[in-house]
């Protein structure tokens, strides 16, 4: 986007549909699905696993996570961004 010129992607603000570990200490990015009959909630695949075709087919945004904390819970607003 900025090698065009163009401003950045602002993202989704969603709430977790369940509980999602993650690295203390990293930003992570994780591939996620909103939710079919709830759309203000997102949920991460279980299987991240690079080589795993079958969520990376689901996915319709990713999820990025703060820094601080090893675990968001239920219902924590993350920034989403569409796939």
């Amino acid at each position: 986007r900025a090698a065009q010129g163009a401003p950045d992607e602002l993202p989704l603000i969603l709430k977790l549909g369940a509980d999602l570990k993650k690295v203390e200490g990293a930003t992570c990015f994780y591939r996620a699905q909103i939710g079919i009959e709830n759309e203000s909630l997102v949920f991460a695949h279980d299987n991240q696993q690079p080589s795993m075709m079958s969520p990376l087919l689901q996915t319709n945004v990713w999820i990025k996570t703060p820094m601080e904390g090893d675990h968001l819970t239920r219902g924590t607003p993350v920034e989403c961004y569409p796939y």
